[in-house]
C-alpha cells in the first residue's frame, strides 16, 4: 500500500482543498483494521512525514490527527477521514441543489439561518417583451425587481 504525505493549512470544510506534497511512503501496512472513518499506520520512522498533517491511502484521503513515536524507530500515525475530499467527485457531479453556499444566494430555497422577512407585496407588470419592457431583474441586493428596456438610460425599480 502507497501512503501520500501532505501538508494542509486551510478550512478543513472545503471541497476542493490545495495539498503540499511531503513525502510517499511505499509498501506501508495499516496497523489495525481501517474502519470506514479512521485509519491508524505504523511506519518506519521519518521526520518528513512525522509533520505532516494531510495523508492518502486506499483511494481516501485523510486528516492526520495524532502522531506517537514508538520503540525500535517507529512511529503511529492516527487518521480519520476526509469525506469531502473522498468523494469530492461525486460531490461535485451529483444532480443536487445545494441550500447553502458561501458565496451566493438561492431566494427559492428556504433557509432557517438567514433570517428575513417576505413583504406581502404583489406586482403587476407587463410580460417582458410587450410595452416597452426588455428585461426583468431581480436585485438580491435591494430586494427589489428591475424592469428596463433595451436602449433606455433609466431604470425603473418596482
Amino acid at each position: 500500500m502507497d501512503i501520500a504525505f501532505y501538508n494542509y493549512n486551510g478550512m478543513n470544510n472545503v471541497l476542493q482543498k490545495t495539498l503540499s506534497p511531503v513525502a510517499t511512503i511505499t509498501g506501508a501496512k495499516p496497523f489495525q483494521t481501517l474502519s470506514p472513518l479512521t485509519g491508524e499506520l505504523i511506519l518506519d520512522y521519518n521526520v518528513d512525514i512525522f509533520g505532516a498533517n494531510y495523508c492518502s491511502f486506499l483511494g481516501k484521503s485523510y486528516f492526520v490527527t495524532d502522531r506517537e513515536l514508538l520503540t525500535g524507530q517507529r512511529m503511529r500515525i492516527i487518521c480519520s477521514v476526509d469525506v469531502l475530499q473522498t468523494y469530492s467527485a461525486g460531490i461535485k457531479t451529483a444532480p443536487l441543489i445545494p441550500t447553502r453556499s458561501s458565496n451566493q444566494y438561492n431566494s427559492w430555497i428556504y433557509d432557517a439561518q438567514l433570517p428575513f422577512e417576505v413583504a406581502a407585496t404583489s406586482y403587476s407588470l407587463p410580460p417582458v417583451g410587450q410595452a416597452g419592457v426588455d428585461y426583468a431583474v431581480w436585485d438580491y441586493d435591494n430586494m427589489s425587481l428591475i424592469v428596463g428596456a433595451i436602449g433606455a438610460s433609466v431604470w425603473e425599480a418596482v
